[in-house]
């Protein structure tokens, strides 16, 4: 698969509501990349206990379709577009079901971080024509996530 993804193909993943599959899809290339060129792949402490093969199993496993229905009306009663349907639904992920916050650590290579930071997000999302600064714009204080009341950034 490749990286480049832009707004067009995020919006085409699930068509007018977009669901947790985009991140499904994010996600396992995301880990298919890390473990693909992991400089130490028998390391007994990478992510603690989430070995690549763990990880992959989880990528592939991982079905968001079932809230898909909750997703749309979330995204509809706040005007969201499909950008930041897709970003809502990343950082809802590990809420809806723990293997998503597995898979946000394995990536942070952070037992502990199992939620998607700002940086992380720009980096499953980003392409060539949707740059990571863009997606970071759509995190601020003044877009629609947050002066909705959807999404809060936490401190660390």
């Amino acid at each position: 698969m490749s990286r480049a993804r832009s707004e067009a193909d995020i919006a085409a993943t699930a068509g007018a509501a977009v669901s947790l599959a985009a991140v499904d899809a994010v996600l396992r290339e995301a880990v298919r990349r890390v473990a693909a060129v992991d400089p130490n792949p028998t390391d007994p402490f990478r992510g603690l206990y989430i070995t690549d093969d763990a990880a992959l199993q989880t990528a592939d496993a991982i079905d968001g379709s079932n809230a898909e229905g909750r997703l749309a009306q979330v995204a509809a009663a706040l005007g969201l577009d499909p950008l930041d349907t897709t970003l809502l639904a990343a950082c809802v992920a590990p809420d809806l079901d723990p293997r998503y916050g597995r898979l946000v650590a394995y990536l942070h290579d952070d037992v502990a971080c199992r939620r998607p930071s700002p940086r992380l997000l720009a980096r499953l999302l980003s392409s060539d024509d949707l740059p990571e600064p863009v997606i970071i714009a759509r995190l601020s204080a003044a877009a629609p996530l947050r002066a909705g009341g959807a999404l809060l950034l936490g401190s660390g």
